[in-house]
């Protein structure tokens, strides 16, 4: 669906936000590991429904990993119609990512300017809008 793209300056490093038909549900991220997982496989690939039960799925380039943590969704919209940019965004239980030596929790978007998780030497530039 709408998302945002999110790149490093320096390596090799994105981040798409937002919820993914192609991958079934909201695309997650740990700002510390920069490992990305997905939250989603319920009954629509073009957006969950409110009050939903989602799965956690651990994403990489090859595959959707299971996990064994769902979450119950709510669908959050601007309070201005203007300010939004058409991404979804969810409320949920926050996750804890359980590889994760910091306790980090799971994000739905990275903040332009901050250091690049993966390689820790970028910055991670918000690039702009994707379809997909």
């Amino acid at each position: 669906m709408f998302g945002n793209v999110y790149r490093c300056s320096r390596c090799e490093f994105d981040f798409s936000s937002g919820w993914s038909h192609h991958a079934g549900g909201q695309a997650l991220i740990c700002l510390v590991c920069a490992n990305q997982y997905v939250l989603g496989f319920g009954t629509e690939n073009f957006g969950p429904k409110t009050g939903e039960t989602l799965r956690l799925y651990k994403y990489t380039t090859d595959e959707e990993v299971p996990l064994n943590i769902t979450r119950s969704v709510q669908l959050v919209f601007p309070k201005k119609e203007e300010d939004w940019d058409g991404v979804y965004h969810l409320n949920f239980e926050k996750i804890n990512y359980p590889d994760c030596p910091e306790g980090s929790f799971l994000e739905q978007e990275i903040e332009s300017g901050s250091t690049c998780m993966a390689c820790k030497k970028g910055i991670i530039k918000k690039r702009g809008g994707c379809i997909y």
